[in-house]
């Protein structure tokens, strides 16, 4: 099984805090689940779709859609973290913003109107931006904590290979500034 998305990932400093983090929250509160490994942080702009095998069509697709974009580079700043409620066993714990993030929010529609001329399906609709820490069967409350921030300066469009815990970046495009 394959999927396809595309993301930010954070800068190696806040990828480290993040990862910091997730250890201090899973001692505080006896989580079992382990914290996602820092080289796979990202947060998801547009889920493509799961397949048995990528097709084709939709790739070239999204990397006909990333070409065309221009963007500047913006900050993301996450200051929150909370459970997510999912219908799995293991509910995502995520690091969330407070304060809107408009220029991440618009640079999302801009990448979603690019998918959509190429025939592709992209939400529309609200996103709540965020990064998953972890995967675990407790819910834990929203709560402020020390911000983690970076200045997003490239998107990329990734292959899950799900089952073997690993990410293939299909493409990279870097974001001005």
């Amino acid at each position: 099984m394959t999927s396809l998305f595309f993301a930010l990932h954070p800068d190696a400093a806040a990828a480290a805090q993040a990862a910091e983090l997730a250890q201090r929250l899973r001692a505080a509160h006896g989580l079992a689940s382990l914290a996602t490994d820092p080289r796979r942080l990202h947060v998801t702009l547009h889920h493509l779709g799961a397949w048995p095998e990528l097709p084709a069509g939709i790739a070239i697709g999204a990397l006909q859609a990333a070409a065309s974009l221009q963007g500047a580079a913006f900050e993301i700043r996450f200051d929150g973290v909370a459970s997510f409620r999912s219908r799995a066993r293991k509910h995502p714990l995520v690091l969330l913003g407070r304060a809107p993030m408009p220029a991440l929010q618009g640079f999302r529609r801009d990448l979603g109107a690019a998918l959509r001329l190429q025939g592709l399906a992209a939400e529309a609709g609200e996103f709540t931006p965020h990064m998953t820490l972890l995967r675990d069967e407790r819910l834990l409350p929203e709560q402020s904590v020390d911000p983690i921030a970076w200045m997003a300066r490239k998107f990329v469009l990734l292959q899950s290979l799900v089952g073997e815990r690993r990410y293939v970046a299909l493409g990279h495009w870097p974001l001005q500034g």
